[in-house]
């Protein structure tokens, strides 16, 4: 019984707790909607266990950051043309997710 009400109950309010908790920054990175997580963890029966399994894994990667590194790299998608890469760099740059030395880098690096 106690088994049961852990899996019916506890999980499916740690997975919607911890989908309110992620901030938005690591929503965009791993390219999926905040808000349409949390209504499926919600409503959804027992999608909560997708994003346990899936989504909160990709977003706890995206805090990962190499030895050494103070802020994540910036990596931008390749499928995408260069003036929506500057105008993503600029969005992270106001955002603060970059700082102003990375954004640099970075619009160069896409520039050449």
């Amino acid at each position: 019984m106690v088994v049961l009400v852990v899996v019916l109950v506890a999980l499916p309010l740690v997975a919607l707790i911890s989908a309110l908790l992620q901030p938005a920054s690591s929503w965009d990175d791993i390219g999926k909607n905040k808000t349409l997580w949390v209504i499926l963890v919600l409503f959804g029966p027992f999608l909560w266990i997708v994003y346990l399994s899936v989504v909160r894994p990709e977003l706890r990667r995206s805090h990962v950051r190499p030895v050494g590194a103070t802020r994540p790299l910036v990596e931008m998608p390749q499928n995408q043309t260069v003036p929506e890469q500057l105008l993503r760099l600029e969005a992270l740059l106001e955002r603060e997710t970059i700082s102003d030395e990375e954004f640099a880098k970075a619009k160069k690096n896409l520039l050449s």
